[in-house]
């Protein structure tokens, strides 16, 4: 059981992790030539990536501040059911935030550095 369980979480991860992946890929796509107006009007890859870096860090902070309280509802009414009962930290939590944001800035970087490092003239010119 111990095992179809760990299975199933790494699937379960791998699928949010292409779910990310997806989402930057398809918000890079719609703002390609909006990416490349700011660089023909000055902007850096570092600005661009910054301003990706920020929508999504925001993105991140909501749902962890709706999840995280949710999660721990569900788990703490699911261990008053056992004898034994053990105590929800903080530390697991955390290391999931800085997982997922790991993940999202990964993400975010090897797409909007291969979109913002296209050539502007040719990304405004194809549209």
């Amino acid at each position: 059981m111990s095992s179809l369980l760990g299975f199933s979480s790494l699937v379960c991860i791998f699928i949010s992790i292409f779910g990310i992946y997806s989402l930057v890929t398809l918000a890079c796509e719609r703002r390609r030539k909006e990416i490349a107006i700011r660089k023909v009007n000055g902007a850096t890859v570092r600005n661009i990536l910054t301003l990706f870096f920020r929508e999504y860090a925001l993105l991140l902070l909501v749902s962890s501040l709706i999840a995280f309280p949710a999660a721990w509802w569900v788990m703490r009414r699911w261990i008053e059911h056992y004898n034994r009962q053990v105590e929800i930290g903080f530390l697991p939590f955390l290391l999931i935030f800085v997982g997922v944001a790991l993940c999202v800035a990964a993400c975010i970087g090897h797409r909007i550095w291969k979109t913002a490092n296209e050539n502007p003239a040719e990304v405004i010119k194809s549209e």
